[in-house]
């Protein structure tokens, strides 16, 4: 079953490289597909563009939605909450080309904000081609990062943050978890985005990472890596930030994901991958097993 939401939501939060306050309202919508409201030229109506894989790319350090008018920067963890939810049928308003906040001011997680605001069931399904990943294992490896990718009898992913040969944190998923064990669930939504302390100044230098606070970033050095409960929340983030990359595939598709230090670069490529494996003859670029 998939979803839109039940009522109208304003959310309003901080981009955590601009450091720029934004809000955006979400929309129940009836077509399923993730919809941008956006100005138009004419102040009295709205643009609506539906955004698919197409417009997903890998930008700088962040993951991004290019436009004709811009770039929408860092949706992942709104598109992780929508995944999360089943929510495959949204409309995002927006002010334009932005950054989307890290987490809502409220302190709740978009995952809570959604959950509670009530979910309408979709009729009108699209057949997703979950039973198209038959054919193939794969491999995505760039350096230490790496992926793999198998056909099973539903989505089950397996996250594991590394350092070196050092293991730190290890997260599994599987769709029958959104149902099942949402206190779980809730546990990968709320977990804070975080930072190397060795790469703050690198990441400032580039005008990045402008609106870190520890509300919702934390600020991670090795000895921290070390206490259990820090590198689980740093691994439930890197599992976030994966869904929220992998969302605009469209559905969970039957697959198990093994990956160790995933990086949105990987992730969009990942994206791109599904994509092209629904195609009547797909081709395969990155290395196969």
């Amino acid at each position: 079953m998939i979803y839109t939401i039940s009522k109208k939501i304003d959310i309003e939060g901080i981009g955590i490289h601009t450091g720029k306050r934004v809000k955006i309202t979400l929309s129940p919508y009836d077509e399923v597909g993730v919809y941008l409201s956006l100005p138009s030229k004419n102040p009295k109506s709205k643009q609506i563009i539906r955004i698919t894989s197409q417009n997903y790319k890998k930008s700088s350090r962040t993951s991004s939605i290019i436009l004709s008018s811009g770039q929408i920067t860092c949706p992942e963890h709104l598109f992780a909450s929508l995944a999360l939810t089943n929510v495959r049928a949204i409309l995002i308003e927006l002010p334009g080309p932005c950054e989307l906040p890290v987490a809502p001011f409220s302190g709740e997680s978009f995952y809570e904000i959604i959950m509670n605001s009530g979910l309408r069931p979709i009729s009108k399904v699209q057949d997703g081609g979950q039973n198209s990943w038959n054919r193939f294992k794969l491999e995505l490896i760039e350096d230490h990062r790496s992926y793999t990718i198998e056909p099973a009898s539903s989505f089950n992913c397996q996250v594991n943050m590394t350092e070196g040969t050092d293991i730190h944190g290890v997260v599994d998923l599987c769709y029958e978890d959104l149902e099942s064990s949402k206190a779980f669930v809730m546990q990968i939504a709320r977990a804070r985005t975080w930072v190397k302390e060795s790469a703050i100044k690198n990441l400032q230098n580039e005008g990045l990472c402008k609106g870190i606070d520890e509300k919702w970033c934390q600020i991670v050095t090795p000895s921290m890596l070390q206490k259990r409960e820090i590198a689980l929340e740093c691994t439930y983030h890197k599992l976030y930030d994966l869904l929220g990359d992998l969302f605009l595939v469209g559905y969970w598709p039957e697959v198990r994901i093994v990956s160790f230090s995933p990086n949105h670069r990987l992730n969009v490529a990942l994206l791109h991958l599904f994509e092209n494996i629904r195609k009547p003859n797909p081709k395969v670029s990155l290395k196969s097993g």
